[in-house]
């Protein structure tokens, strides 16, 4: 009887590890894709703040070669800031140990992106 109890003690235990290593690696996976996210945001904010218009025909061709990469870019990345939010809003839902913090740092997406 008390073998039995330490063997089901062992694997509550096991289970217990488990499940919180898998949290954990869940969170730092969604904040390491948060922190990419962050970085090409930012990166090509600087992009899209340009005011410049062009000097003469070629600068203008030019500008809006960039322009068109740009939307490229954006239209490329859209699909992986999406999944980041979904993934963000399944943590939060499942009552994830760090739901506050997710909720936080989507909050500051919706900012930059807005």
């Amino acid at each position: 009887m008390r073998l039995c109890l330490c063997l089901t003690l062992c694997n509550v235990l096991r289970f217990f590890f488990l499940f919180v290593t898998h949290d954990k690696l869940l969170f730092y996976q969604y904040f390491t894709e948060a922190n990419e996210a962050d970085s090409w945001m930012n990166d090509k904010a600087g992009l899209a703040a340009n005011q410049d218009y062009g000097k003469d025909e070629l600068s203008a061709e030019k500008l809006l070669t960039r322009h068109a990469a740009l939307q490229t870019a954006v239209d490329t990345y859209s699909p992986i800031i999406q999944n980041l939010a979904e993934q963000a809003r399944r943590l939060v839902q499942s009552g994830h140990f760090a739901a506050s913090k997710i909720t936080s740092r989507q909050v500051q997406f919706s900012r930059m992106i807005f």
